[in-house]
């Protein structure tokens, strides 16, 4: 209740500081003019004339703020109509009120200033009145238009969660499919093995398929992530799947999507490890360079045997996520090498998504 007259307050004084510097900023018109012609200017006179004509606009400004809010502008006919009247009827009672209550200081009657205020200012207080109509309307439609700009970007901002929740929920289904591949190519040949691997798996899928609150994790904990990732995959292949890191101890700290990286390595396992006797090593990069954060993930294997290189639904998710998160504030570069191997490299801002 109390914030109410403290709005009334700051209104009533934008109302009364507005007309108050118009009335000064005509009063040096004014004498502007006076000078032009050679003619002395009265200052005193010309301040205290233009003061009293603009304060009484500044009385009647929030009955001509309220009528311009009430009567829409889409009904033009009746808009006009209204506002027509309205404008001849506040130029009459302006001069009205200027020739009651100023006549004392120009030594005339009321009627006769009231006659002299109506044939001089009759027309500049027409313009007045419409210049109000005119700014409540454009206020209105500015307004009007801010609002439909704020539900727009609502609107877009749960459209982007929820294709982003979609992408996630095709990406959970495939890594638990090829978790589970992974732990059976052990059971047969390797019981105790696959025993410890699927304690390691209990973890790990428990992690990846937990409803996670926030859309931005540390770097610090993604690799985490891929870790124990790793590790469920090394007992797979053994000294087949080699394992390197470069990364930067002040970019642990930056924020990325979650499981962003996995997907990526997940690729280097199946096109770099799997599809060579002899394995391959994976290398893990990360590094600022300035306010931007570098990722990557390579292998030297054999690369991809097709070219242009389809992406799979690791790849193909990862990238619309960005996309959906960053637009063009990131790149996501594919890229075969003609030496061999395979490598995604990622750029984002090192903060969070706008």
């Amino acid at each position: 209740m109390a914030a109410r007259p403290k709005r009334w307050l700051k209104l009533a004084a934008l109302d009364v500081g507005a007309w108050t510097i118009l009335a000064l900023f005509f009063a040096a018109q004014g004498a502007v003019a006076n000078a032009y012609r050679g003619r002395p200017t009265d200052w005193a006179a010309t301040i205290a004339y233009s003061l009293s004509f603009y304060s009484l606009w500044a009385v009647l400004t929030p009955a001509v703020v309220w009528l311009a809010g009430r009567v829409a502008l889409e009904r033009r006919l009746r808009f006009f109509a209204v506002h027509v009247a309205c404008g001849v009827a506040a130029s009459l009672l302006h001069s009205g009120l200027f020739a009651v209550i100023f006549w004392p200081s120009y030594s005339d009657s009321p009627a006769h200033l009231f006659g002299s205020m109506l044939f001089t200012q009759f027309h500049t207080n027409l313009i007045l009145y419409w210049v109000l109509v005119g700014g409540v309307v454009g206020l209105g439609y500015y307004r009007k238009y801010r609002e439909r700009e704020l539900r727009a970007a609502r609107l877009e901002t749960r459209l982007a969660r929820a294709e982003i929740e979609a992408l996630r929920a095709q990406f959970q289904p495939h890594f638990l499919f090829n978790a589970l591949n992974t732990v059976s190519a052990l059971v047969r040949d390797e019981p105790l093995a696959a025993e410890r691997m699927l304690a390691r798996l209990g973890d790990l899928l428990r992690i990846a398929l937990d409803s996670h609150p926030a859309e931005m994790v540390p770097l610090g904990q993604e690799l985490e992530f891929v870790d124990r990732y790793l590790d469920v995959e090394q007992a797979r292949f053994g000294d087949r799947l080699r394992v390197e890191r470069d990364i930067d101890p002040k970019a642990r700290s930056a924020r990325v999507p979650y499981l962003v990286l996995q997907p990526l390595v997940e690729n280097a396992l199946r096109h770099g490890v799997a599809a060579r006797r002899a394995g391959a090593t994976v290398t893990l990069r990360a590094a600022l360079r300035g306010a931007r954060l570098h990722l990557e993930v390579a292998d030297d294997g054999n690369g991809p045997a097709r070219r242009p290189i389809e992406e799979g639904v690791g790849l193909g998710n990862t990238r619309a996520r960005l996309e959906l998160l960053f637009g063009a504030a990131q790149s996501f570069d594919v890229r075969a090498p003609a030496g061999g191997g395979f490598a995604v490299a990622i750029e984002i801002p090192a903060g969070s998504p706008s």
